[in-house]
């Protein structure tokens, strides 16, 4: 019995860690999109 609850736990650390990763991911994307819709405006605020 232990050793089912034993690969059950590491599945479940496992599929933690990968959701941490991912999240990580979603959050540079993001971040990122937020740096590129900051570029994309500043031009607007030179005159030439």
């Amino acid at each position: 019995m232990a050793k089912p609850q034993s690969a059950t736990t590491e599945e479940i650390d496992r599929n933690t860690s990968n959701v941490r990763d991912i999240s990580l991911e979603v959050r540079q994307c993001a971040l990122m999109v937020d740096q590129v819709g900051q570029q994309d405006r500043l031009p607007a605020r030179f005159k030439v």
